[in-house]
């Protein structure tokens, strides 16, 4: 199942289930979030740092059929098909959770400013939806 989620529910509320390999989201089972805004950072040419207006998350970018040539700093990104990854960083032992992106779209500058302010209520409404459905 793929959710849209606000990177803060990411940080606050998610629950891995190791021997299940299962990621819960508010008791929802997900296999793929969908995130989105603005470049904060690009710690290399494979990733950048999301921030979409309540926290921050990295994203890794595994395979050379997604370019992120356009991946700069300031612009808006969707990234609708991401996939939790939890892990520790050996030289530190700091567990971090990122997203390993299957999909990364970049909207036209026209199609910014309406998609940051709908963004948080086509979230919950996505919620509302799930929830219901349980």
């Amino acid at each position: 199942m793929t959710a849209k989620v606000l990177i803060s529910s990411l940080n606050q509320e998610l629950k891995v289930l190791e021997e299940e390999q299962t990621i819960l989201l508010r008791g929802v089972p997900l296999m793929y979030v969908w995130v989105q805004g603005r470049v904060v950072d690009r710690p290399n040419p494979r990733e950048f740092i999301l921030d979409d207006g309540t926290g921050q998350i990295g994203v890794a970018v595994i395979t050379d059929l997604i370019s992120l040539d356009d991946a700069k700093i300031g612009n808006y990104i969707m990234v609708p098909k991401g996939i939790i990854t939890v892990g520790e960083v050996e030289a530190t032992k700091q567990i971090i959770m990122y997203l390993e992106a299957k999909l990364v779209m970049m909207p036209s500058e026209d199609q910014v400013e309406s998609l940051e302010k709908m963004w948080p209520i086509e979230v919950e409404e996505c919620w509302k939806l799930k929830l219901s459905l349980m």
